[in-house]
């Protein structure tokens, strides 16, 4: 399995683990279940490893898709930046998910501040994710170079 093989295998992981993990939060806020929101931090830790991983094999996968003619450069390079941008969030949001699993007190900050800071954050990689998704897709997926538009 080469980078780009790799990368086509991890770089959905956190498109649908950054959802997951905003649907849970968001459950366990309504609901004022603590049970759902550790579980929905750990999804954002996890969200977290998974981007970095995507990150890692889009520059080894961006080595071996650039020697493939027809394949534009100029969407190569937006879908680098837009999945960055992304990854970014994704740091960010497991970051505070790590804060919130292992500061369980029942402080304002941690019990209501947190998980909406969290939530917020994570609409923005939600928002990224999906540029980032669409934008890969128009590398090697003709039908969706519309994204463009």
């Amino acid at each position: 399995m080469n980078g780009a093989h790799f990368h086509l295998v991890i770089n959905h992981f956190p498109i649908i683990l950054t959802l997951v993990a905003w649907v849970g939060l968001l459950a366990a806020l309504v609901l004022n279940n603590k049970s759902i929101k550790m579980a929905a931090y750990v999804v954002f830790i996890i969200t977290g490893f998974t981007s970095f991983m995507a990150v890692q094999s889009g520059e080894r996968a961006h080595d071996i898709v650039e020697e493939v003619s027809g394949v534009s450069h100029e969407v190569m390079h937006e879908h680098e930046e837009l999945a960055e941008t992304m990854a970014r969030f994704t740091y960010v949001t497991a970051l505070l998910a790590f804060i919130g699993l292992i500061r369980r007190k029942n402080g304002m900050l941690v019990t209501k501040v947190l998980p909406t800071l969290i939530l917020l954050i994570s609409i923005g990689s939600l928002y990224f994710s999906y540029q980032a998704g669409s934008s890969g897709g128009a590398i090697s997926h003709s039908e969706v170079i519309q994204f463009e538009e």
